[in-house]
C-alpha cells in the first residue's frame, strides 16, 4: 500500500522492526526535549534527519552482522 505522502510494506524482520521501534522512541523524546528547550524547527529537522539516518546505518550493520 502506497501513496505520496506513505509506503507500507511487509518484512519477516522481527528484530530489525523491534530495534528500529525503540530508536524511533528515543529520537522521539530527543526531539521533545529540543522542543521544550526552544530549538527552532531547522535544528529538530536536521536532528530528526540525522536520526533516521543512524537508524539506517545500525539496522545495515546489525543486520550484516546477524547473518554472517
Amino acid at each position: 500500500m502506497e501513496n505520496q505522502f506513505l509506503k507500507m510494506s511487509v518484512s519477516d524482520d522481527v528484530y530489525g522492526a523491534e530495534y528500529t521501534t525503540a530508536l524511533k522512541n528515543v529520537m522521539a523524546i530527543a526531539v521533545g526535549i529540543c522542543h521544550g528547550l526552544g530549538y527552532g524547527d531547522n535544528f529538530t529537522a536536521v536532528l530528526v534527519s540525522a536520526a533516521i539516518r543512524e537508524i539506517g546505518n545500525f539496522i545495515d550493520t546489525y543486520v550484516l552482522k546477524r547473518e554472517i
